[in-house]
């Protein structure tokens, strides 16, 4: 027995290594990676001297991805006007497809140029397939408070099929078995689609394989300006306002002047791939630098308020500026800035200081619009007009 378990020990170490070495023939190639804080590996860049022929694709996916069981499977392609492709994949383990994971294969003239997505090995789940997908979705429509179906109004399903001009079209409940990310681990789920008329909710639900319990929920519904709350990292529980899209809800909204908005740049100072930061609920509590962001969005708020309420003014321009947020700028960046059209947040190295979204930063770097947009007094220099933009601020 002990020799048994010696050499599965052995075989399982030895497939580690192999998948870390394969991956490690591809970034060995990229001229720059980022790593999400959640997803790990989420971007690769390559020199086009020094890259992979599209052709080579499978391979290089298979490398990435790596652990065993884990699949890819092509779903579009689509052409730019600069002559770039971008095509996308959908991943897989053991045949299942993984929810929301996706891969973005970009490439020119037969070369790729990069991938981004879903870029780091899928663990196999820990449930099983126990339960039969009619509980699945009793458990669905037990959590929803679901009183009525839009499948059970059939004058409204004969209505959608003519105006579409879709006569299979259906609003029956679909049920899809998928592998979904929970807590840092994979697990087994049925992806129940379900549109309810009361309460309002169309979109997904996920309800563990195993356990029938709920893991989460996606709503297809979209709005603007959706109360919500979050655990932000400086200032405790606040209450802020997002918006709601099909992948969830991100910080973003309409009601203040032009909009306020808070984007991630993943450790970057490119401003072009920054991204939305999303979250599955309007309760936002993530931890980690990941939960400053909502200092950062709650902050732009309160120091627009500030201004509309105390002086009266539309945004730092008196006509609505949108003010927008950057979060995670760089790498161990201890600073923050206003760059003339945005705020622009470092995480800070840790030891002289952590991430810095604090109100009374984001406050002092949103006030120096302010001060650019009505005085005018330079900044960042020495003189008397630094000096005092920076006082005012």
């Amino acid at each position: 027995m002990r020799k048994i378990i010696t050499s599965i020990a052995f075989l399982f170490f030895s497939s580690v290594v192999t998948q870390a070495q394969n991956a490690q023939t591809v970034l060995d190639r990229a001229t720059s990676t980022v790593y999400d804080n959640d997803q790990g590996l989420s971007l690769i860049t390559f020199n086009a001297n020094y890259s992979f022929k599209t052709s080579e694709t499978p391979t290089v996916l298979a490398n990435l991805l790596g652990s065993l069981g884990t699949g890819f499977q092509k779903l579009n392609e689509t052409t730019d006007p600069f002559g770039y492709a971008h095509t996308k994949f959908s991943i897989q383990y053991n045949g299942k497809p993984v929810n929301d994971a996706v891969v973005m294969v970009h490439s020119k003239n037969g070369i790729i140029t990069s991938i981004n997505g879903q870029l780091s090995p899928i663990s196999e789940p820990i449930n099983t397939l126990a339960i039969k997908a009619d509980n699945a979705l009793q458990t669905a429509l037990t959590h929803l408070k679901a009183k009525t179906l839009k499948a059970d109004n059939l004058a409204e399903e004969r209505h959608i099929k003519k105006v579409l001009q879709q006569p299979d079209f259906s609003y029956k409940p679909q049920l899809e078995t998928v592998i979904y990310k929970y807590n840092e681990t994979y697990r087994f789920a049925y992806k129940v689609k379900v549109y309810v008329e009361e309460p309002l909710f169309n979109g997904y639900v996920f309800v563990d394989a195993q356990s029938s319990e709920v893991l989460g929920q996606q709503s297809l519904i979209c709005t603007i300006d959706v109360p919500a709350t979050a655990n932000t990292k400086y200032s405790g529980t606040q209450n802020f306002v997002n918006d709601q899209f099909i992948g969830g809800y991100r910080l973003r909204e309409s009601g203040r002047g032009s909009g306020i908005e808070t984007y991630n740049l993943s450790n970057t100072s490119n401003y072009g791939t920054s991204t939305d930061f999303v979250n599955t609920s309007t309760t936002w509590t993530a931890t980690g630098v990941d939960q400053a962001a909502t200092d950062a969005h709650w902050g732009a708020e309160k120091t627009y308020d500030y201004f509309n309420l105390v002086h009266s003014r539309n945004s730092i321009d008196n006509n609505g500026f949108k003010l927008l947020s950057y979060v995670h700028y760089n790498n161990n960046y201890n600073n923050a800035f206003w760059d003339g059209q945005r705020m622009t947040y470092g995480d800070g190295n840790g030891s002289t200081f952590t991430i810095l979204t604090a109100l009374d930063v984001c406050g002092h770097e949103i006030t120096h619009g302010l001060v650019q947009k009505t005085a005018g007094l330079n900044g960042g220099g020495t003189g008397e007009a630094d000096a005092l933009n920076e006082a005012f601020a």
